[in-house]
């Protein structure tokens, strides 16, 4: 007899198998050749698979239902379309070379940049193309210079760098002003101090130095007058105005205060900017003046005893210190003003 699952291996049923006692009429081999002769093959469950790639170049296969699969999963990253038919043929291709064909004439975008505006500090503005990368560095590194930036996607071609865009930001930055003073910037002189009649008495010669920051020029700076007993107790501080101009650079100035019944001052006199911004313009310059005896002209200091020259200035500064000395004709021609 023929076993069930041989039958059933090829498709076939039994049907009125009873036993019986008569003698067997065909081998099981016969049963089985009969059988696969009569056998209905199901046809192959495959695809036909064509790809049209981004540039309209078409390549088709036949594949497998995995394989389909596989190319109807991944078309779209290269930008491509699958077009899938079922088919009895026989599978002709792989997923892997109807890929391949769709990544191979895939086009190839342009570069997407940044076209860029920069709105400067002072209101200057500028227009650039630059690259992401250096987009996001100048995104960073802008606010630095007080300047904005607007920006839409381009493919033009790339026209300047993230450093050239800065340098742009940084020329058109509107710095603080400098208003800094050094100590050097006026040179003082000071003479004719005398105590007469329970006064004192003098002068000073205030000049602007060739260093003179000129942001200073037409703004009030002020020369102080300190006058205090030989305890070192201060008696007079009082400020006086002086402005400077890049033509006007000298300033006369005199003093008459009480002497406080004293018979013998120290004298000093220096320039701040103000009371409120006390940084200093000029070395202070110090006399003690004695009751009795002769002042010192201006541009002199008396040192045991004597009149000696104070540091030696040079250039403009002479000239201007030579006027004050020989009278008040060399000053006015020297553009000076006494108060």
């Amino acid at each position: 007899m023929i076993g069930a699952n041989g039958i059933s291996t090829l498709n076939g049923t039994r049907q009125n198998d009873a036993q019986t006692d008569l003698p067997p009429l065909h081998t099981a081999q016969q049963v089985m050749d009969f059988m696969f002769e009569n056998l209905i093959v199901e046809p192959p469950n495959n695809f036909d698979v064509t790809v049209t790639a981004e540039d309209g170049a078409q390549l088709g296969g036949t594949l497998t239902v995995f394989e389909k699969d596989i190319v109807v999963t991944r078309i779209g990253e290269f930008s491509a379309t699958a077009d899938v038919q079922p088919t009895t043929s026989d599978a002709s291709s792989t997923s892997t070379i109807l890929l391949g064909f769709a990544e191979a004439h895939q086009i190839t975008p342009p570069p997407t940049n940044k076209d860029i505006t920069v709105f400067a500090q002072n209101g200057a503005t500028m227009n650039f193309i630059v690259s992401v990368e250096d987009f996001n560095v100048l995104v960073n590194s802008l606010p630095e210079f007080q300047a904005t930036i607007s920006d839409v996607d381009t493919t033009q071609d790339i026209n300047s760098t993230f450093t050239e865009v800065l340098a742009f930001a940084s020329d058109n930055q509107t710095l603080p002003p400098d208003d800094s003073v050094t100590s050097d910037m006026v040179t003082v002189s000071i003479g004719g101090f005398e105590i007469k009649n329970d006064r004192i008495t003098g002068g000073a010669l205030l000049i602007a130095n060739p260093n003179f920051n000129s942001f200073w020029y037409g703004k009030q700076l002020n020369a102080v007058l300190n006058i205090e007993n030989t305890l070192g107790q201060v008696l007079v501080l009082k400020e006086k105005p002086v402005t400077f101009t890049a033509t006007e650079r000298d300033e006369t100035l005199t003093f008459d205060q009480s002497a406080f019944g004293e018979s013998v001052l120290n004298v000093e006199v220096f320039c701040w900017v103000s009371l409120a911004d006390p940084r200093i313009l000029a070395e202070k310059k110090f006399v003690q003046v004695t009751e009795g005896i002769e002042p010192c002209p201006m541009g002199f200091h008396r040192e045991n005893g004597i009149c000696v020259p104070d540091k030696k200035p040079t250039g403009k500064v002479v000239e201007i210190i030579k006027g004050a000395f020989f009278g008040s004709l060399a000053l006015a021609l020297l553009g000076s003003r006494g108060r």
